[in-house]
């Protein structure tokens, strides 16, 4: 009856319900982790004048998380998409198309056309982290190139598409349901996917609007916030068991600081080495030598990795030497000092989106770490005011006592995850990192999520071992770590 061959039947399984038909639908999908529904537009009775049948119309009344409707115009024609519109607003939100979009894109060799909608007489969107278009979409000279620039960064970044993915972004005015029926035809586009929320009862609401009038099948992706609301048991029992964060450069922006500390430190002692021996003087680069040396290294270990960059070699020492002593320990207490200094002369700069995505986090049960180098990790979030956020905190007082390695190897996260869950299931929990030797020592302790906080876009943290790359905590929500691990679930 399906006309389908020996081949595609492979793997499927035929399921028969009693009663109410749409009630028997949203029973199966809810039996499956993140099932995708997929019906024709006119199921069940129909009406005169009305896009969908009865049957889909109940289904759609039961809010499924993802759906794609097929329109009868169709008839028995092979599909094979090639070309997919993605409708995005601007809005965090959306991003919930966008995971699904891309992979289906990688799976079928097709196009993604991102339409953005700056839709008339509206008030622009308020939801926080929103991209909105500039004002005046007639004047692409002005603010157009870098606000297409940033809207496409930001889809890239939270999808992380492979190359291989022709990503274009079309703009438009006008009516949303409108404009994505219209581009969809002209571009001939084989699917068309949108984020709902469960409403599409008007005639006019632009997922109807579509559905009745793009001439292709719509895929509807409700965002992952509300899918944890509907499924809070589900994402419980498949989502992180805990997340672990480093301190410098993703909770706060104390790196700079370090930067500093670490700078003015180097330049005293290349200085006066160049000139007791003759030679030229290369001072410390606070960007290059910063990121390649010492980020996120215990300080004895930064001392070592840029001394030995510049084939410099000095005594180890001892910990209790003296600041002054010239030794890798005399070196790493001085630069201690100097960071204490520069801290109370800068002060402790906090990200809020960071403080934020911790506290949604906890606010979903997931149990949350931190895990740094710096000896200074206690007496910073005390300053911050952000001390009791963190359940577990494994810093270089920590380390030292446990005699625990530094970063690449994995020995801090490990041990933050060793105090906050009774199982320390790395494959179950993730880390949030933004130096190269933290990602790497996340994929060294097999952690689940590697989630690199890549805020210069240089796309090193991608490079070395993140499974997941943003630029900062403007987009992410705990909702969408949930997702990551669903779906690594459903994979494994």
């Amino acid at each position: 009856m399906l006309g389908l061959t020996g081949e595609e039947m492979r793997g499927a399984v035929l399921n028969h319900g009693e009663g109410d038909s749409a009630a028997a639908v949203m029973r199966s999908a809810q039996a499956l982790p993140n099932a995708l529904i997929v019906m024709s537009t006119q199921m069940g009775t129909q009406t005169a004048g009305e896009p969908f049948g009865s049957m889909t119309e109940a289904v759609l009344a039961a809010k499924p998380e993802r759906i794609v409707l097929l329109t009868p115009e169709r008839g028995d024609q092979p599909w094979e998409p090639r070309r997919i519109v993605l409708a995005h607003d601007g809005t965090p939100t959306c991003n919930a198309t966008i995971a699904p979009t891309i992979e289906l894109a990688r799976r079928l060799g097709a196009e993604v056309i991102a339409l953005h909608v700056a839709e008339h007489g509206v008030p622009r969107p308020g939801e926080p982290g929103s991209l909105p278009a500039p004002l005046y979409i007639d004047q692409p000279q002005h603010e157009w190139p870098t606000w297409a620039n940033e809207f496409m960064n930001r889809m890239l970044a939270t999808g992380a598409p492979p190359s291989i993915i022709h990503f274009q972004l079309a703009v438009t005015g006008g009516q949303p349901g409108s404009e994505v029926s219209q581009l969809a035809r002209e571009r001939h586009a084989d699917l068309v996917v949108m984020a709902w929320h469960g409403r599409c009862g008007q005639p006019t609401t632009a997922t109807r609007v579509v559905i009745r009038s793009s001439g292709c099948p719509v895929f509807l992706v409700c965002p992952e916030e509300e899918a944890m609301t509907r499924h809070p048991a589900e994402y419980a029992r498949n989502g992180p068991e805990a997340m672990i964060f480093d301190l410098d450069g993703v909770i706060t922006f104390t790196a700079r600081v370090h930067a500093a500390a670490w700078k003015e430190l180097f330049d005293q002692f290349l200085k006066t080495r160049a000139s007791r021996l003759g030679e030229p003087y290369k001072p410390f680069d606070i960007e290059r030598d910063y990121r390649d040396y010492v980020d996120g290294k215990p300080r004895y270990d930064g001392v070592v990795s840029f001394l030995a960059s510049r084939h410099i070699e000095i005594p180890y020492g001892s910990p209790s030497d003296p600041p002054e002593t010239q030794t890798v320990c005399g070196l790493g207490n001085r630069k201690d000092a100097l960071f204490v200094r520069k801290v109370q002369e800068l002060g402790i700069e906090v990200d809020h989106d960071a403080i934020r995505f911790v506290r949604e986090l906890r606010q979903h049960g997931v149990r949350v770490g931190l895990a740094s180098s710096s000896k200074n990790a206690v007496p910073i979030l005390e300053k911050a005011g952000i001390r009791e956020l963190f359940e577990s905190i494994v810093d270089g007082v920590v380390s030292e006592r446990l005699h625990l390695r530094g970063k690449p190897q994995p020995d801090i996260f490990l041990q933050a995850l060793t105090q906050l869950t009774a199982s320390a299931d790395a494959a179950r929990s993730g880390i949030v990192e933004d130096a190269i030797a933290g990602v790497e020592a996340g994929q060294l302790g097999h952690f689940g999520l590697v989630l690199g906080v890549d805020r210069y876009h240089t796309g090193l943290l991608a490079r070395h071992g993140a499974n997941w790359v943003v630029n900062d905590f403007s987009k992410i929500t705990a909702a969408q770590v949930f997702s990551f691990f669903m779906s690594h679930e459903r994979a494994a």
